[in-house]
């Protein structure tokens, strides 16, 4: 490699993004489904905004695997809420 601090500027810099970037969000403005609309119980939807949520924490501090797990758990109880297929 020929130079070595460049390389490590493209490491940081894409750890940072991949990290702290807050796009995901305005992916998902369109796939967003009105709980009601999809049958889906305000209890059901709060649940899956739980699951969500300590699914970001767990990713935030690295543990993918449990992230994915809760991710997938909040889609199974609402399909519909479409923020979270940006998440996985």
């Amino acid at each position: 490699m020929e130079n070595p601090s460049l390389f490590k500027s493209i490491i940081i810099t894409g750890a940072i993004l991949y990290v702290f970037c807050p796009a995901g969000p305005l992916f998902a403005k369109d796939k967003w489904v009105d709980p009601a609309d999809a049958g889906i119980s305000a209890t059901m939807h709060k649940q899956a905004e739980e699951y969500r949520n300590t699914g970001l924490e767990y990713q935030r501090t690295g543990d993918l695997d449990m992230a994915v797990s809760l991710y997938q758990k909040a889609l199974a109880v609402d399909p519909g809420y479409g923020i979270v297929y940006n998440d996985l």
